[in-house]
């Protein structure tokens, strides 16, 4: 993206649109343009997420238009259609670290995800209330977070 939009100090919108399916990047940035309010929501959000961690994060995805959550295989009511949620790594510390730092920091999230992915994991993060932790030992597998859940 040749003329990207700094949301915040530390995210950009192609940070947040940002997507490996090369068919759908380019649609998935003009979409995530057209919500500009709610992505520089979902920047703050994701700054409040970093203070936390006291690292950068790899955003591996964050707003995902329809066409692009449908070809990634994602829920029909996930977060990230609405610009509510971001998957990232964060770039100095364990994910399982950065998870353990955000849970018991009074940050208001709705959902925190500690999912494996090969031999690591990443970090899905999503704006709301609930506070509600889970483990994914597998796509499409959640468990309530157990302390014991990841050695």
């Amino acid at each position: 993206m040749g003329n990207d939009i700094t949301l915040t100090p530390h995210f950009t919108l192609a940070e947040l649109t940002r997507t490996d399916n090369e068919n759908l990047r380019n649609e998935n940035y003009r979409a995530g343009r057209a919500l500009l309010y709610k992505m520089v929501q979902l920047a703050h959000f994701a700054e409040g997420v970093r203070k936390i961690i006291g690292c950068a994060m790899i955003v591996t995805s964050g707003y995902r238009c329809a066409a692009l959550n449908k070809a990634v295989g994602g829920s029909k009511t996930s977060q990230h259609l609405r610009c509510e949620a971001v998957d990232f790594i964060p770039s100095k510390i364990s994910a399982k670290a950065a998870f353990d730092l955000i849970r018991q920091s009074p940050l208001a999230y709705g959902q925190l995800i500690l999912e494996k992915r090969g031999q690591g994991h990443i970090l899905h993060i999503s704006m709301g209330v609930k506070r509600q932790n889970l483990y994914s030992p597998a796509a499409g597998k959640y468990e309530a977070w157990k302390n014991e859940t990841v050695a």
